[in-house]
């Protein structure tokens, strides 16, 4: 991976594109901790795939670190039930954890288990979050 010039703090990727599939970018909570009896904390999903997620939460000072498993529990819109959503949960190993200031960390958590859904390409997603260009400008939710 080649490192690009430095834009507002955050290196930029220039190399040759290696992900496999659309991402969702969305600004959805996110709860996560060490295990499934611990005390959850929160953040806010960045990046989605069917096999990763990228989210910010509180810098706590040895937590979460490179290398640890989570277990995270978040809310999708529901495909087959509208006006629903659908709790996913899934556990992983943090890839990388990059410090945004001394309040925030940016976490990027490999799942175990892909999700059965391609986050990027959901027509119901999209459309909650705007993006969908067939939608009509009359429509609203």
């Amino acid at each position: 991976m080649e490192a690009g010039e430095n834009y507002g703090g955050e290196r930029m990727y220039v190399g040759d594109e290696r992900r496999t599939e659309k991402r969702l970018n969305c600004d959805w909570v996110i709860w996560f901790t060490r295990d499934l009896n611990g005390n959850p904390e929160h953040g806010v999903v960045h990046d989605l795939s069917s096999k990763a997620v990228a989210f910010s939460c509180h810098a706590s000072e040895n937590f979460p670190i490179e290398d640890h498993e989570l277990v995270v529990y978040f809310y999708v819109p529901n495909t087959e039930l509208p006006d629903s959503l659908r709790k996913v949960t899934r556990v992983g190993r943090i890839g990388r954890v990059d410090s945004l200031d001394k309040f925030l960390r940016r976490i990027n958590l490999a799942f175990y288990e892909p999700l059965p859904f391609r986050p990027g390409e959901l027509e119901a997603v999209n459309m909650v979050l705007g993006n969908n260009d067939d939608k009509d400008e009359d429509d609203h939710f």
